[in-house]
């Protein structure tokens, strides 16, 4: 009663420290670079009842652990996972690194160096590289600036920005908008003063400016016309500025910014339907073509100006919006740096490769729509030009998939072989169905093959008893050959309660070396015998077993089932003949990369079925003693026979016109849905349904060339030799 208590306190008290360690790891879970702690538990041993045995090697039976009785549990020790490797993360954060292996970064306060996992740096006010939690300088190797090497000698504070670099000069405005609304209701506007509208701007120094321009209606009847007029410039302080002798305007240099620009609002109309503004004048001519040019597997895709420019520019300031928050800028907060001061410290095309991404897909696969080709590889892209004034060129190479040719596919010879199901096959299956319905029962009399045998035995070797060489209540079936080769033969002939003597010798290339080759002697007492009994084959056997009242019923089901298998497997055999020999006719310069993309669908596969069983295809080829190279060599045959199948069926279902229709689709769909017991619209949603059409199309083109080849059916028996399954 005591011990029990105690064993239960240890155990409670125990897990009380396990949930402080694992506490403390989940209150951590967003400290960067915390090191996770584990807690390994010990027992408390008083009392063994049983001791352990060893693996046996003549059962081929593993050892048993001993039994202990102890006190409960204690905490044996809290592990510290000082260099494991956490999971990766983003931080949006460019200077936030991570450190794989068993690696550490060095870092000072200024007096010594420390060593830290944690990755969360910022750029400080003197351009140095910096720890967020603690600010101390991240070191590392500097650079010989005469000769651009690294100087692998002592560490030092990194500076990953410089004076140049760090602050920006000012630049003068060099375009500006002015906006406005011209309303003849707007008294501002009819008034002798006119609108007031301000733009600020700024010169080459960073000093600012206000201009203040005025939108007046023209005096007389041309109610419609309106001028814009520069009135006065002033400076940062609120000065007025002399600007006689400033010129603006893109189209005229001369003219002043005294001057007046009319505006003729005949040219636009206001559409109470659609509640806009629309122009009635006419627009200046824009070519907005897309040539895609596809030559020697080359695609070629040039942007127009005026459509496709605006494009890049949409996708550029896109990828800005998407992507600023990776870029930390000095003076800004995370995100809201503005573009051109990230374009300025980290290139000007900084977002130009993220717009492209984002473009090409698109652009990529409506050329190849256009263009009528059907890629086999994923394109090699390169970047011929790209800027937001000319456009991006685009030059991708593809491997496109290649015209073959078929001779005859017509009146092709095949002969179809049916295998006859005879009396003996039948009477094979009613046996194997009897076996798996068996009794086990004991029995009395000497063993014999087939018989289970419950037995003692202990192993000697030139008289001494060795390691794994005995057993108790081992069970044994004769004639299955579990044991040592000779040892079920002597066992054989005895009756339960006998006991007697084996001597057998180990094979020469047994498991265990130190028992190689060597004659043994084996003490066995045979405790009991059993033996299989099998129910009758009679019409009680058969309504127990199947749906069937008689015996010969179910005798008819069995020969109906194997009749019908053999007629499948015989249509099956003449396709695959009638197809061989189109393959054999076939051709055309196949590209090693469809073998090869074909074998990574037959590896993935294979990976596939090997996680329904738990285990990774990695283990699986280890285990095999092979490399993943010798690996995949497995799949190159059956990989290359499929494609060539495949580009024959297709070769003929071009030539014959041979394609699959919406009903066929439909049927296909259908038939999918019922497989895997799902909804008809969800499974249209999921298959893509040109690759199911595809599909359908080249099974259609096997029943084309089946119906159209002569074929002659043979009946046959089974070789003498063959066993039904």
């Amino acid at each position: 009663m005591m011990r029990s208590l105690y064993s239960g306190v240890a155990g409670l008290k125990t897990h009380q420290t396990r949930m402080d360690v694992i506490g403390n790891n989940i209150a951590n879970v967003n400290t960067t670079a915390y090191k996770s702690s584990s807690m390994t538990f010990s027992e408390l041993m008083s009392q063994t009842t049983q001791k352990a045995s060893g693996a046996n090697a003549t059962t081929g039976v593993g050892g048993t652990n001993a039994k202990q009785i102890g006190l409960g549990v204690k905490a044996g020790a809290i592990n510290t996972a000082i260099t494991t490797q956490g999971s990766a993360q983003s931080t949006g954060n460019p200077f936030d690194i991570m450190i794989t292996g068993d690696n550490f970064f060095v870092v000072s306060n200024g007096s010594e160096n420390f060593f830290t996992r944690d990755g969360s740096f910022y750029v400080d006010g003197a351009g140095n590289l910096a720890m967020t939690s603690t600010g101390y300088n991240v070191m590392g190797w500097g650079v010989d600036e005469t000769t651009g090497n690294i100087k692998q000698d002592t560490v030092t504070a990194l500076r990953i920005m410089s004076a140049a670099n760090m602050t920006y000069p000012p630049e003068a405005t060099t375009q500006a908008n002015i906006s406005g609304i011209l309303d003849e209701n707007d008294k501002d506007v009819t008034s002798a003063n006119g609108k007031t509208v301000n733009l600020n701007f700024f010169d080459a120094r960073g000093y600012s400016y206000t201009a203040k321009f005025t939108f007046k209606q023209s005096g007389g009847d041309k109610t419609n016309e309106y001028s814009l007029e520069l009135n006065k410039i002033l400076d940062s302080t609120g000065k007025e500025i002399d600007i006689s002798g400033i010129t603006f305007g893109e189209q005229n240099l001369e003219q002043t910014l005294s001057s007046k620009l009319s505006l003729n609002t005949d040219s636009y109309k206001w559409d109470d339907a659609t509640k806009t503004l629309q122009t009635t004048a006419t627009p200046p001519e824009t070519v907005a073509e897309l040539d895609k040019i596809f030559k020697n597997g080359a695609l070629i895709t040039d942007k127009d100006k005026a459509e496709e420019v605006q494009k890049n520019l949409d996708a550029i300031a896109k990828a800005y919006k998407r992507e600023a928050g990776k870029y930390n800028i000095p003076g800004f907060r995370k995100g809201k740096a503005p573009r051109h001061m990230i374009e300025k410290m980290f290139g000007a095309d900084v977002f130009h490769y993220d717009a492209i991404n984002d473009l090409f897909p698109e652009a990529y696969e409506a050329a190849v729509a256009e263009s009528g080709i059907e890629p086999v590889d994923r394109p090699e892209v390169d970047i011929v030009s790209a800027s937001t004034e000319d456009g991006v060129v685009l030059k991708a190479v593809v491997t496109v998939k290649p015209e073959m040719k078929v001779g005859e596919y017509k009146g092709l010879k095949a002969t179809k072989k049916v295998n006859t199901v005879e009396d003996a096959a039948v009477e094979a299956e009613i046996e194997r169905m009897r076996e798996r319905n068996a009794r086990i029962i004991t029995r009395e009399g000497k063993a014999q093959d087939g018989d289970v045998t419950d037995i003692d035995f202990e192993g000697f070797v030139d008289g001494v008893a060795f390691e794994g060489g005995k057993g108790e209540h081992f069970s044994l079936t004769l004639g299955s050959g579990q044991v040592i080769p000779g040892f079920e033969e002597q066992v054989a002939g005895h009756e339960a309660g006998e006991e007697f003597e084996v001597n057998v010798t180990f094979p020469e290339q047994y498991q265990a070396e130190e028992l190689a080759g060597k004659a043994a002697t084996f003490k066995v007492k045979l405790h009991e015998v059993k033996t299989k009994e099998l129910p009758a084959a009679d019409d009680e056997f058969a309504k127990d077993v199947s749906e069937y009242d008689t015996l010969d019923e179910l005798k008819a089901s069995i020969r109906k089932g194997m009749e019908e298998q053999n007629e499948k497997n015989a249509e099956l055999e003449v396709e695959n003949d009638l197809v061989e020999q189109i393959v054999a006719t076939l051709e055309g310069d196949i590209p090693p990369v469809m073998f090869e993309t074909r074998i990574d669908e037959m590896v993935r596969d294979f990976e596939y079925r090997l996680q329904q069983q738990g285990l990774r295809l990695e283990d699986y080829i280890k285990y095999m003693g092979g490399d993943t190279a010798k690996f995949r060599e497995g799949f190159k045959e059956q990989a290359e026979k499929q494609v060539k199948i495949r580009l024959a069926l297709e070769a003929v279902a071009a030539a014959e016109g041979i394609a699959a229709s919406e009903e066929d689709f439909e049927n296909e769909v259908k038939r999918i849905a019922d497989a895997y017991k799902m909804e008809v619209e969800k499974v249209r949603g999921i298959v893509p349904e040109a690759e199911v059409k595809k599909d359908l199309a080249v099974n259609k083109a096997i029943d084309f060339i089946k119906q159209n080849a002569d074929v002659t059916v043979e009946n046959v028996a089974p070789q003498k030799d063959e066993k039904a399954e």
